[in-house]
C-alpha cells in the first residue's frame, strides 16, 4: 500500500503549478505568462465565442479533448480553485477536523445542469454576470485581487522598506472596491467551506465547468473502475474520493462526477481500483427522465428570458467608461466575467471594478476611475491580457486612436476663472493634442477642447487640481470610435508662464 502513485505525483505537480502560475500573472505580472489565463476551460470558450480563430478554438477544443480521453483532469489539474479546495482539504486533515467523507453522495444532476443550463441561457442573450458569479477562474482570480494581492503587497513593501531582500521596490495596491472585497472573499470562504466540509461538492453541484465537463467524461476513453474480483469492499478508496462519487458497496463509480485526483488508486492496497479504458457495462435505465429534461429546459429558458432583462434594464452612468478593447457596451458585458485580472495588471492603477455605475448587469465588471490614475497612452495591458475576449486585442498605434470617452470642460468650476490664476494642468498632460490653451482676459488662458482628437484617456480629469468636482472631467461612450490623428508629434502642450503651481 503506497500514499503516492506516479499519477498522483503528477497530479500534484501540476496542480501546484497551476495554483503559483495563476496567481502570479495577478500578483507578477511581468513574470508569469498572461496566456495561462487563456487555457482556463471556462475564459477560453468565451474568448472563442467573443474572438473567434483557429488557434482559440484549437484551445477549447483541447480542453474537451482532454475530457473525452482522460475524464475530468482539468479539475484537479489546471482549475486554481479545485487546487484551492484540495489544499483546503488536506489542512482540514491536519488540524483533525476531518470532512464529512466515506459516504457515496447522490448525483444531483438534475440540479447541477439546471443551473448550467440557466448560466448558459443568460450568456447566449447578452449577459455573462450569472455565470461569472459562479465561474471557477472568476471566483479565484476576484478572491486574489481583493485579499491576496493587498496582502502580498504588504508584505512586499514591509520587506522593501526593511532592505530585507535586494530588489524589491514598492507596489501599489488597485483602488479599493468594498463590492470587491464582499464578493471576493464571501465567496472564496463559501468555497473553502464547502470543501472543509464535504470535499468537491462546489465542483459537482454548483459550478458550470464542471457540469459541462462531467457530460463529457461519462464518455472518456480512461475511467477509475473498481474491480469487484480483487475488491475486499474495505472502502479506504472511498474514504479518500474528494467528490464522494465511489460506491464501493456496489463496485460502482460515478465517473461523471469524478475529478481524477487518483488518491483512490493510490490508497489501494489489492489493485483493485484502476485508472484504464473503459469496459463495457449492463444496460442501465436513463439518466435523465422527462421531469429532468423539462427542468433544464425551463431553467435555459428563464435564463435566456428573464436574467437578462432584469440584469440589462439599467443603463450605464456617464461617467462610466470601458477599458480599451471594449468597442460597444452590449458586447463587453456579455462577455465579462469580472475576473479581475486586467485591473490587477493595469500599471497606470485607473481600473476599478464597477459598483452599480453599469447597471446591475456589469457589477464587478472593470470601469476607469480617473480619480485614481490615467489610462497610460503606450499601454495595452488590459486588452492584451483579457482571458474572456471581452477586450479585443489592440495595437499601440491602434489603442492611441481608440476613443473611450470624451472630455467635458466645466468652466465655472476651473481654477483659472475661480482663483485668477494660472493652470494649465489638463493640457499639459494631454497626449493628443485634444485641449489647448486659449486666451481669455487678463493675460490668463483657459482650456479650449479639440472633441476630434480626444481619445477619452482622463489624463486631464486625473491631474486637473480642483477639488471635489473637477474642472474637466471625461465621459463614457456606450460604443468606442476612433478619434482623428493629429499630424506631428503628438501633442505635450507646454504652458508659458513662470507662476504654474502646479
Amino acid at each position: 500500500m503506497t500514499g503516492y502513485t506516479p499519477l498522483k505525483i503528477l497530479r500534484i505537480i501540476s496542480s501546484l503549478a497551476a495554483l503559483v502560475i495563476l496567481p502570479g500573472i495577478f500578483l507578477l505580472p511581468k513574470n508569469f505568462p498572461a496566456a495561462a489565463a487563456h487555457w482556463q476551460f471556462i475564459p477560453a470558450g468565451l474568448r472563442t465565442m467573443a474572438v473567434f480563430s483557429l488557434a482559440m478554438l484549437g484551445v477549447f477544443g483541447f480542453s474537451v479533448l482532454l475530457a473525452v480521453i482522460f475524464g475530468r483532469v482539468y479539475c484537479s489539474f489546471f482549475c486554481p480553485l479545485g487546487t484551492f479546495q484540495d489544499v483546503v482539504i488536506r489542512l482540514t486533515k491536519i488540524i483533525g477536523r476531518s470532512r464529512k467523507k466515506g459516504v457515496f453522495t447522490p448525483n444531483r444532476r438534475r440540479w447541477r445542469y439546471s443551473l448550467a443550463a440557466g448560466l448558459l441561457g443568460a450568456l447566449l442573450f447578452g449577459t455573462a454576470l450569472p455565470l461569472g458569479l459562479f465561474e471557477p477562474f472568476a471566483i479565484f482570480g476576484r478572491f486574489t485581487a481583493a485579499i491576496f494581492k493587498p496582502g502580498f503587497n504588504y508584505l512586499n513593501n514591509l520587506l522593501a522598506d526593511q532592505a530585507l531582500i535586494a530588489g524589491l521596490y514598492p507596489r501599489e495596491n488597485s483602488p479599493f472596491s468594498p463590492a470587491l472585497l464582499v464578493i471576493g472573499g464571501g465567496a472564496m470562504l463559501a468555497v473553502a467551506a464547502a470543501a472543509a466540509r464535504r470535499g468537491r461538492i462546489f465542483c459537482n453541484t454548483i459550478c458550470p465547468a464542471g457540469a459541462l465537463l462531467g457530460l463529457f467524461s461519462k464518455i472518456s476513453r480512461l475511467k477509475i473502475t473498481l474491480d469487484s474480483n480483487k475488491c475486499v469492499k474495505c472502502g479506504q478508496c472511498a474514504a479518500v474520493c474528494k467528490a464522494n462519487c465511489i460506491d464501493y458497496a456496489t463496485g460502482r463509480v460515478d465517473n461523471e462526477r469524478c475529478v481524477v485526483c487518483f488518491n483512490c488508486t493510490a490508497v489501494c492496497g489489492f489493485n483493485a481500483v484502476r485508472y484504464t479504458h473503459r469496459q463495457a457495462a449492463p444496460p442501465a435505465a436513463p439518466d435523465f427522465s422527462r421531469r429532468d429534461f423539462l427542468m433544464i429546459g425551463s431553467s435555459a429558458v428563464a435564463g435566456a428570458v428573464l436574467l437578462p432583462g432584469l440584469l440589462r434594464r439599467t443603463v450605464p452612468a456617464a461617467a462610466a467608461v470601458m477599458p480599451p478593447g471594449a468597442l460597444t457596451f452590449d458586447r463587453f458585458t456579455a462577455s465579462c466575467t469580472g475576473c479581475q485580472l486586467c485591473v490587477s495588471n493595469c500599471p497606470g492603477r485607473v481600473l476599478k471594478p464597477a459598483a452599480l455605475e453599469y447597471g446591475l448587469g456589469g457589477f464587478l465588471q472593470p470601469r476607469l476611475d480617473f480619480d485614481a490614475g490615467k489610462c497610460e497612452y503606450e499601454c495595452t495591458a488590459c486588452s492584451r491580457i483579457c482571458p474572456n475576449g471581452a477586450l479585443l486585442p489592440l495595437t499601440v498605434g491602434r489603442k492611441q486612436r481608440l476613443q473611450i470617452g470624451r472630455a467635458q470642460y466645466h468652466r465655472e468650476r476651473c481654477v483659472v476663472v475661480t482663483d485668477r490664476t494660472h493652470c494649465g494642468a489638463c493640457a499639459e498632460h494631454c497626449p493628443t493634442g485634444a485641449i489647448r490653451m486659449a486666451d481669455w482676459k487678463d493675460g490668463l488662458t483657459i482650456p479650449k477642447l479639440k472633441p476630434e482628437l480626444c481619445i477619452g484617456c482622463g489624463a486631464c480629469e486625473y491631474i486637473c487640481p480642483v477639488r471635489p468636482d473637477k474642472a474637466i472631467t471625461v465621459s463614457g461612450l456606450q460604443t468606442q470610435g476612433t478619434a482623428q490623428f493629429r499630424r506631428g508629434k503628438p501633442a505635450v502642450n507646454r504652458v508659458e508662464n513662470k507662476d504654474f503651481p502646479f
